[in-house]
């Protein structure tokens, strides 16, 4: 006890200590360090050529001048051979005695796009076939003193969706609907969608790194609140591989205020008794007179860091930071006599929260090539534009941890989407056979905890959904019609949503003891229903879909509003990057190749004429569709703001781009911002007169 004593002493007395971490020996694959040589090639092509990791086969083919900008006029059609190819990374990199003395090397993979076969040293290892997924991959026995080669084989992510849904089909004697995106765990927009083009590509999408390590491994370390009393009870998770039959650790658990000139201060003495294997655990700890994390309109975005430490030797198990904030759900009935009437708002440390902020979209069509400065730059125009909410739309990705630590900085919360959007997707299979689908239970499994793992621990996350448009899919865009199914086919194939959406996903989450709120899908009920404007979160689309005026935000108010929207061209600088100036003009296929909605341009010339927005120029055109924009986004948030506290939430699609084409973002490719953002920014800022605002 003596010991622990002087220990805590040590710690209070040094404001900034550094401590060593136990002994993980880690390097870094990436292209940037001199430590791993990327290259390329198409498959069964002998021209080899450099690579850059991460990254896409589109931005390499870019990168070495072999195909021109995939944005500009309809390089688009031209570049679709790129998606029927296989291709092959390899990758040079050197290990030395320290690794290899190692009783384990692992080699990381944070992010494969999609389908592709690993190879080490010309031995195969295994396969990968989910782009979500954090691939860790044992290579003990198969590195090499000196050079070492490791081979990616990509398959083509078009061949292997359609090969699977054709296999599916004369298995079931059934389709599903949207076709063969839902065969395959990647991002749906690059499928091509109503404000994207299809660009499949493939590549090494995130991060790669060799680490080696002994006895044991800590993963996983995140901390977050139970609840908030007198005191902030906390839990923090781990998970751990284990080489020895046990592992005994007297370790302390120490924390401050970031940017914090105080010393660090114990909050917890823990034995932690580690068994052979792998598993999963959490222990409590308590913070004293905490500083609570907040949205950036209600208070300051305080975070904490962490060391966890191990007292026999003072090395770092973990660091980590974290928020306090607890972050609650309410749907209550407004009258126990009619349960088609209920609120849906957000309390955030006890207290209601109006949610103001827009829909997100990956903010390219290659992820990869988004920098931290990019980021930046969009978040803190949200910010700006006074949102402290953006929601993560289920047909993209599971953003960076960049993302999520931005969002904690600059106080906007996120309602995060599982990536499912807009179909019905196969079978929660619980074996895997890759001559179907890859959609068995414990890859999807491990999908939703490595992104669970990672993305729970920070403050901002506000609810996670299972899924974007899906029930109101299924019940209302006449698939079941379409497609012919029979009862039979419908029962089976609500039978699978229910599986995933309503079963699986919400077990996980309670499984892993998340304090953060789940609804199975946004919305559950379709715009065309009366329902969905007292009930529920709502996609109201009779503005823009059906072609109501948009006055009638005004009289169709929901209690949470997370998509509504008007469309847009860009700018009349960012288009000129992506069109030569012979086809700025309104008649140009080239123009009108960046309208990807299939009655985009009927529906804005339809509301133009209904407004009397006239042009008499290419640039007084892109000018009015903003216009029009920008009035009706202040026509409906205005509406909605005057409804609080029945209504509790303005998050508009949507925010952003992933390419220069016509769409509802408030801020284009480029940045630049439309003249909807400063009416959101408008109504965002200014106080209604509503209890509250």
């Amino acid at each position: 006890m003596k010991r622990v004593y002087f220990i805590f002493l040590f710690f209070l007395w040094g404001p900034k200590l550094l401590f060593a971490q136990e002994k993980v020996l880690l390097q870094s694959l990436n292209s940037s360090e001199k430590t791993a040589k990327w290259s390329f090639q198409r498959w069964g092509d002998s021209n080899i050529l450099p690579a850059t990791v991460p990254g896409s086969v589109y931005t390499d083919l870019l990168q070495n001048q072999l195909i021109p900008d995939p944005f500009f006029g309809q390089n688009e059609k031209m570049l679709k051979w790129v998606d029927t190819c296989a291709w092959v990374y390899s990758c040079k990199f050197y290990v030395d005695s320290p690794f290899l003395q190692k009783a384990n090397q692992e080699l990381v993979f944070e992010g494969l796009d999609t389908y592709c076969e690993l190879y080490l040293n010309g031995q195969f290892v295994r396969i990968c076939d989910n782009m979500f997924r954090r691939y860790v991959v044992n290579v003990g026995g198969s590195l090499l003193k000196g050079e070492n080669v490791l081979q990616l084989k990509f398959y083509s992510a078009e061949k292997i969706a359609k090969y699977r849904k054709d296999l599916f089909v004369k298995m079931n004697h059934y389709e599903l609907p949207e076709g063969e995106r839902v065969f395959l765990r990647k991002a749906q927009y690059q499928f091509g969608w109503d404000f994207a083009p299809r660009f499949l590509g493939v590549g090494v999408w995130r991060s790669v790194n060799l680490r080696a390590w002994d006895d044991f491994l800590m993963e996983n370390v995140f901390i977050e609140t139970e609840k908030v009393d007198s005191v902030a009870h906390m839990k923090l998770h781990y998970s751990y591989k284990c080489e020895l039959d046990s592992v005994f650790i007297n370790s302390i658990l120490l924390i401050r205020e970031k940017g914090s000139a105080s010393s660090f201060v114990p909050v917890k003495i823990q034995k932690v008794n580690l068994q052979k294997g792998e598993a999963e655990s959490i222990f409590e700890f308590n913070v004293s007179n905490p500083k609570l994390w907040w949205t950036n309109d209600l208070g300051v975005q305080q975070m904490y860091e962490l060391y966890w430490i191990n007292a026999k030797n003072q090395k770092t198990i973990a660091n980590s930071e974290f928020g306090i904030r607890t972050i609650e759900l309410v749907q209550s009935l407004d009258s126990a006599n009619n349960a088609n009437s209920a609120s849906f708002y957000f309390k955030l440390n006890g207290k209601p929260v109006y949610m103001k902020g827009a829909n997100y979209v990956p903010m390219d069509v290659f992820p990869a090539r988004v920098t931290h400065a990019q980021r930046v730059k969009l978040l803190s125009a949200a910010k700006e534009a006074h949102m402290n909410m953006i929601r993560i739309w289920g047909g993209g990705i599971y953003e960076s941890d960049d993302f999520y630590s931005l969002c904690d900085s600059l106080g906007i919360m996120v309602w995060q989407d599982f990536m499912y959007a807009c179909a019905m997707y196969p079978k929660l299979l619980k074996s895997a056979y890759l001559t179907y689908t890859n959609l068995n239970k414990s890859d999807e499994e491990y999908e939703w905890r490595d992104n669970y793992s990672r993305i729970e621990k920070h403050p901002c996350i506000a609810i996670w959904c299972g899924n974007n448009e899906i029930e109101e899919g299924w019940w209302n865009w006449g698939w079941q019609r379409s497609l012919h199914y029979t009862a039979s086919d419908s029962a089976s194939i609500w039978h699978d949503y229910q599986e995933r959406f309503q079963q699986a996903i919400p077990d996980f989450l309670k499984a892993q003891q998340s304090h953060v709120p789940y609804v199975s899908s946004s919305p559950q009920i379709g715009w065309g229903h009366p329902e969905s404007l007292s009930r529920g979160d709502s996609h109201y689309w009779g503005v823009w879909w059906g072609m109501e005026p948009y006055e009638t935000y005004a009289k169709k108010v929901p209690r949470f509003a997370s998509e509504f929207g008007m469309q847009s061209w860009p700018c009349y600088a960012s288009l000129k990057i992506v069109l030569p100036d012979s086809s700025l003009n309104l008649s140009s296929p080239l123009f009108t190749h960046h309208q990807k909605h299939p009655t985009g341009q009927a529906n804005l010339e339809g509301y133009l004429r209904m407004y009397g927005l006239t042009f008499n120029s290419f640039k007084e055109y892109l000018m009015a569709t903003q216009l029009l924009q920008a009035d009706a986004m202040k026509t409906a948030l205005e509406a909605q703001r005057l409804a609080s506290p029945r209504c509790m939430g303005s998050v508009l699609w949507q925010l952003n781009d992933c390419w220069p084409g016509a769409s509802w973002s408030l801020i284009d490719y480029y940045g630049e911002k439309k003249k909807a953002y400063y009416r959101a920014q408008e109504c965002f800022v200014k106080k209604y007169q509503t209890p509250l605002h």
